[in-house]
């Protein structure tokens, strides 16, 4: 009975290390930092049905996981990005990153571990 306790002990500590991500806080550069624009966002779920509530125009965009614990409105910045095509062609794009087969290994893992990942579109569009 201990060799059963023994490996879920070790299935947990293995799982725990595969979710472990690094969250650099570092105040004195957020505190720098001047948008070129003020940016507006929204949350749109990073889902199929979501295709079409994503802008047809170029812009900024950010991916965010949202926990969903305890009722906390909290979410964790994975990535910030700005596309020159329009947004849903670069969601469309992120959506293709899902399939082992045709997507980068890193994002295939991130979008299998997390299945609550939130695309934030900006309203406001392209910067320049």
């Amino acid at each position: 009975m201990a060799k059963v306790a023994e490996k879920q002990y070790f299935d947990l500590a293995d799982d725990y290390k595969l979710h472990c991500q690094t969250l650099p806080m570092w105040p004195r550069q957020w505190r720098k930092y001047r948008s070129p624009k003020d940016l507006r966002w929204r949350s749109v779920a990073f889902t199929d049905h979501s295709r079409s509530k994503v802008p047809r125009k170029p812009g900024v965009y950010a991916f965010s996981v949202r926990p969903s614990v305890a009722n906390l409105e909290i979410s964790y910045l994975i990535y910030i990005g700005m596309t020159d095509r329009t947004l849903r062609e670069r969601f469309v794009e992120y959506l293709g990153e899902r399939d082992p087969d045709r997507g980068r290994p890193k994002l295939t893992q991130l979008f299998r571990r997390y299945k609550g990942f939130v695309v934030l579109p900006a309203k406001t569009g392209h910067l320049s």
